[in-house]
């Protein structure tokens, strides 16, 4: 599986979980965090960016938070890898 990030400014980490910014104010100190099922209020500056690679491997073993992304259109998910896809390609080429 393969996961395409199309936002990354909306995923910040909290502590050691990551997860994603929705339905925030610019101006307010605090933010809503929505930890897969789970909805937390932050103060924003107890927030980072959380690395990709980071936030790659997390959202392969979080399948709420990730559930939650795609309804957002976050991020896009494939589960056909490049070599498999040329292969079955090639077949009918």
């Amino acid at each position: 599986m393969q996961v395409l990030i199309l936002k990354p400014e909306l995923f910040v980490q909290y502590k050691k979980k990551i997860g994603i910014l929705l339905y925030n104010s610019d101006k307010a100190p605090t933010v809503n965090l929505f930890i897969g099922d789970q909805h937390i209020v932050v103060k924003r500056n107890e927030i980072s960016s959380p690395l990709v690679d980071d936030l790659n491997e997390y959202l392969l073993g979080h399948e709420a938070l990730r559930y939650l992304a795609l309804e957002h259109n976050l991020i896009e998910v494939h589960d056909q890898d490049r070599k498999s896809y040329l292969n079955y390609y090639s077949l009918y080429n």
